[in-house]
């Protein structure tokens, strides 16, 4: 009886511990499967939401953009009205008023050209900004994807310490290309308004 019971367990022992390792691994492929599916439906939802989200940010900084221009076009325009009305205010003779009307004209021109190169320079910041945001809503999309891939304890945390290290690769290359725009906007400002 002792013998029957030995030979049940010794020729069930291997065939039972392949099954279950079998119906393990099957487990973790179906597992990988379907975090895989699910982060390839994220993938293509988030392409169409990032999309969609970095055009209307374009289009507002384009708006933006054409009514600073606008604004500054009707000062400058004004301005020269302005100026024209305090000549005759005050009886300037007309050579003096057209000096001062000049001079009040060319101020604004300036002003107009120094707001529009720091306007430009936002616009371009901001621009580069959307596209930073898009280009990491696709990044994370994409390790959504990676991290589902994982089968093991070490591979998950060598993957997600390469993505943290992109992370900050793409934040500091974002921060210096705006800083960048940044800083050539102010110094193109800076070139206009300087006393002639």
């Amino acid at each position: 009886m002792a013998q029957a019971q030995s030979e049940r367990n010794t020729s069930s022992g291997p065939a039972a511990r392949d099954t279950s390792q079998g119906a393990n691994r099957k487990i973790a492929e179906e597992t990988g499967e379907a975090g895989r599916s699910f982060a390839e439906g994220v993938s293509s939802a988030g392409d169409g939401l990032a999309g969609a989200h970095a055009e209307v940010l374009r289009k507002s900084v384009e708006t933006t953009g054409q009514a600073v221009q606008t604004g500054l076009k009707m000062a400058d325009t004004t301005l020269q009205g302005f100026a024209d009305t305090i000549g005759r205010a005050f009886g300037l003779d007309d050579q003096r008023a057209v000096d001062l009307a000049e001079q009040s004209a060319a101020n604004a021109r300036t002003v107009s050209e120094a707001t529009a190169a720091l306007a430009r320079g936002a616009q371009e910041a901001c621009g580069q900004w959307i596209d930073f945001a898009h280009r990491g809503t696709m990044a994370r999309l994409a390790a959504a994807q990676r991290l589902a891939g994982c089968r093991s304890a070490p591979d998950l945390i060598a993957v997600h310490s390469e993505l943290w290290r992109e992370s900050i690769h793409r934040t500091v290359t974002a921060s210096q290309t705006i800083a960048r725009t940044s800083l050539k906007a102010i110094e193109d400002a800076e070139r206009v308004i300087q006393p002639r």
